[in-house]
């Protein structure tokens, strides 16, 4: 069965004087509540920072599973931002949040998506404090 690819980013990287980092990951989320991490064909992409290193990988999404790409940025005091999107099998956006200051925020998409985001947060140990979706 063929099934259609999704690029993810997989990415570490920090500044020359640590004060930034980002963190971007992908996962594959099926409709039973498994998290799997990424496996396809991979190349290497420049880092946002200085030290790190990054790439591209590029899935094989199965139609009963969502891809999802986790971004996440640590500012000078610290403080941790970022967003997190979630994709059908065919490549589409279906759901965009934001997070900051420990709230995530629905930015683009439908709702009905959230659980995966839920998921994602519960298997990562990601503290939110409020829920805007």
């Amino acid at each position: 069965m063929k099934y259609m690819v999704v690029k993810l980013v997989e990415e570490l990287s920090k500044s020359r004087s640590g004060k930034h980092a980002i963190r971007r990951m992908g996962f594959i989320v099926t409709e039973d509540c498994q998290i799997l991490r990424p496996k396809g064909k991979s190349n290497p992409i420049p880092t946002l920072y200085a030290k790190g290193e990054a790439k591209e990988v590029y899935v094989e999404v199965p139609k009963n599973a969502y891809a999802v790409q986790l971004t996440m940025i640590k500012c000078l005091r610290s403080r941790v931002k970022g967003y997190i999107e979630v994709y059908s099998h065919d490549g589409r956006l279906l759901l965009r949040v934001k997070y900051i200051k420990f709230k995530i925020r629905k930015s683009v998409g439908d709702s009905k998506y959230y659980w995966i985001i839920d998921k994602i947060l519960k298997h990562l140990n990601i503290p939110v404090r409020r829920v805007n979706v």
